[in-house]
């Protein structure tokens, strides 16, 4: 699972590569409040120009294998 680019200033895309089936892209700011909940299939994009300049961590989840890729991503302004 590619999630990019990193760092992002306007549009952050996330791509499945070669795995198949439902999943779900969650993004957390850095205390850990949940701030977004996407469910997809392929590629999905995020806009996360609205955010503050900082850090926020992500969990991509598979719907039937639960955990798949964690990892943080660096927003500018």
């Amino acid at each position: 699972i590619k999630v990019f680019p990193n760092p992002v200033s306007g549009i952050l895309s996330v791509e499945p590569l070669n795995y198949t089936g439902e999943l779900e892209f969650q993004l957390f700011s850095e205390v850990g409040e949940k701030l977004r909940v996407i469910d997809f299939i392929d590629r999905t994009t995020l806009d996360v120009s609205q955010l503050s300049s900082g850090y926020y961590f992500y969990q991509v989840r598979s719907k039937e294998n639960g955990l798949l890729k964690v990892g943080k991503v660096s927003v500018l302004k």
